[in-house]
């Protein structure tokens, strides 16, 4: 049995690499077939971990 919600963390988190260090919600969402709402709310908490870094300037 898996923990749906943290599978898809998981999911969105190994997205991050060396060739794409940066992405945008919205194109992040799309390219997981993920929803808009969810992607953020991922983003939001992981930054709040300390786990990834907003650009202020670009705000990805």
């Amino acid at each position: 049995m898996i923990l749906k919600t943290l599978d898809s963390a998981l999911e969105l988190l190994k997205s991050f690499t060396r060739e794409n260090p940066v992405w945008g919600v919205r194109e992040l969402s799309k390219e997981l077939g993920m929803s808009h709402s969810v992607v953020y709310r991922i983003l939001a908490t992981f930054e709040k971990q300390v786990f990834l870094v907003k650009d202020e300037q670009t705000k990805k």
